[in-house]
């Protein structure tokens, strides 16, 4: 019987194709259900130049609705009728790096996490709200007195999800600001665990500005650090939670703004942007020293008017 329950959760939370529509920026957006090259679309709602999250069926591929952290909107493009006054940034600045995350409920295909986190000056912390897609005609909606429910208390911009070890859940992971602590909260078909694992690594975050990023083999994790100037590699455990045994070395460019990171498919690179430029690193070298020797910049001949920011790998594993 415990082997039919651990397929049955496995299948339930498998991803899928739940990211093969993007929308982001000016109503710009990307549709990898296209197996040979992702389409490009321009019909978004949104207007916006940080963080932001989109959902689609994960059978299908289909849009199920995307978010600035502030606005829901469904997959006709409109705002959902309880979608508005998330608590992911201002209106008027809209400037948290990750804004918000979309999570499934684990065993309940038609309920959503909506999770914010707004920017670093706003006070607001970890909020979520619940989407149940049944509502509205199926197009969905914010649950009445399930919006904005307080999680956490940070003025950390980064937010990320993997699942959990088992395939039967999720880790919400974000950061302390000003500190060196991680937090890992679980999450389940009972929903958020109310405690999340503590991890203390690494050097003090003093900017939350920035994102944290898993690789796909689920046992990588990096961040920058904007005031050290420093790149730093974790372990991260996927059953427990912990992250630890940091490696850290010197991002040896100018303007220590390190705002995007991502991982290679195979996890043997990392990427970095500064907003200025993408700087691949070799992080199958043995130690920090090496890795910082492996930089190489990619985006060298990329032109006077590319300006990367964040970084996000696709779909299509590019």
């Amino acid at each position: 019987p415990f082997f039919l329950i651990f397929m049955i959760c496995a299948t339930t939370i498998s991803a899928q194709k739940q990211s093969n529509i993007w929308y982001f920026g000016d109503g710009a957006g990307l549709d990898f259900n296209d197996s040979c090259k992702p389409r490009v679309l321009t019909n978004g709602a949104m207007n916006g130049f940080e963080g932001c999250a989109t959902i689609a069926d994960k059978s299908t591929g289909e849009l199920l609705f995307y978010t600035d952290g502030i606005t829901v909107w469904n997959a006709g493009n409109q705002p959902m009728p309880n979608g508005a006054g998330l608590l992911g940034g201002t209106s008027t600045l809209l400037s948290s790096t990750t804004a918000a995350v979309i999570i499934p409920k684990p065993l309940a295909p038609d309920i959503y996490y909506v999770v914010t986190i707004d920017e670093q000056s706003s006070g607001n912390g970890i909020r979520y709200s619940v989407v149940d897609m049944s509502l509205n005609g199926g197009l969905g909606d914010v649950v009445a007195g399930q919006k904005n429910l307080f999680l956490f208390s940070t003025t950390s911009e980064k937010l990320h999800v993997v699942p959990t070890a088992d395939g039967c859940g999720f880790w919400l992971l974000t950061h302390d600001n000003p500190g060196n602590t991680f937090a890992a909260f679980k999450i389940t078909q009972n929903g958020f665990d109310a405690i999340p694992v503590l991890s203390s690594a690494g050097g003090t975050q003093g900017n939350g500005a920035g994102h944290i990023k898993v690789n796909r083999q689920l046992n990588k994790l990096a961040m920058g650090n904007l005031f050290d100037a420093t790149i730093e590699l974790f372990d991260f455990d996927n059953t427990t939670g912990v992250v630890s045994t940091p490696l850290v070395w010197d991002f040896s460019f100018p303007n220590a703004l390190i705002y995007g990171v991502e991982f290679s498919p195979d996890g043997s690179k990392l990427y970095v942007s500064n907003i200025e430029k993408i700087i691949q690193y070799d992080i199958s070298q043995p130690n920090a020293a090496a890795i910082e020797a492996s930089a190489f910049d990619v985006s060298q001949n990329a032109g006077v008017f590319y300006q990367p920011a964040t970084l996000q790998l696709g779909p299509d594993n590019k």
